[in-house]
């Protein structure tokens, strides 16, 4: 099943490893490195993410606020067009697919991208296992409805957030987080479902109702290979397994909105 208007505004694949002695060297020189000389033009680097560790004063007992220790932890760096991410740090890669125009480029892109930088981090760090991969999608889903009366959820969605009406009344915003581990072959997704805030600069009509999808799937036993075949066969498993978690989510009207 293809959708003429496919929700998904992004996608991303994390991957995660780990070594069999002192993981190397990682600072702020050696990520720009890995994104100079793997990615040339394509990918400029945009941020810089870490930590702060705060000693402990022994002798008066509490933190000393007074000189914290930075921890670089991951670079970012930004195709031209804004619509391709890597995230890189000692033990993590992560490579985010946002769409920016009404085409999606759909899954065998993402993964094959993915991929592609996958090898070259694994080139240039030299892991010695996968420790886990995860796939993620976030969708916007819009509804449209009268202004003078409310969106059923029920006629779209099959995952719902109720009440007892007579005891609360109605529901004006929800989040709900669902963690389902029998429903993927290929490990156990996380879904969080809420109503979305329309953006200032939406194009649609302010009358529509928006909610946001995010689906977390990641496998339930460790990887523990780099076989790239491998982790290619596990997700695509797990994209079709998501796929098909994404169409139980929707009844036929839900359905119909991305046809």
């Amino acid at each position: 099943m293809n959708f003429a208007n496919p929700p998904v505004i992004e996608a991303w694949i994390e991957f995660r490893f780990s070594y069999n002695e002192d993981a190397p060297y990682w600072d702020e020189a050696r990520a720009e490195a890995f994104i100079r000389d793997h990615f040339k033009e394509s990918f400029k680097v945009n941020s810089y993410f870490g930590r702060s560790e705060i000693a402990v004063d022994a002798s008066k007992g509490r933190p000393d606020f007074s000189k914290p220790k930075l921890i670089f932890e991951r670079i970012r760096a930004a195709s031209e067009g804004d619509d391709r991410y890597v995230q890189a740090g000692r033990d993590i890669l992560i490579y985010n697919m946002l769409r920016k125009e009404k085409d999606w480029p759909e899954y065998p892109t993402l993964r094959s991208e993915a991929l592609d930088v996958y090898d070259k981090y694994v080139d240039y760090l030299k892991p010695s296992a996968l420790r886990t991969i995860s796939l993620h999608y976030r969708d916007i889903v819009v509804i449209p409805f009268d202004e003078n009366s409310k969106v059923k959820l029920d006629n779209y969605f099959t995952i719902l957030p109720k009440v007892p009406e007579d005891a609360y009344g109605s529901i004006s915003g929800f989040m709900i987080a669902l963690d389902m581990p029998e429903v993927c072959k290929s490990g156990m997704i996380r879904l969080i479902l809420k109503n979305e805030p329309s953006p200032r600069n939406a194009k649609e009509p302010s009358a529509n109702a928006r909610f946001r999808m995010d689906w977390h799937l990641s496998p339930n036993e460790m990887i523990d290979s780099l076989d790239k075949k491998v982790v290619s066969e596990w997700l695509d498993q797990a994209h079709d397994d998501l796929f098909k978690a994404f169409v139980a989510a929707f009844t036929k009207e839900g359905i119909n909105l991305f046809t």
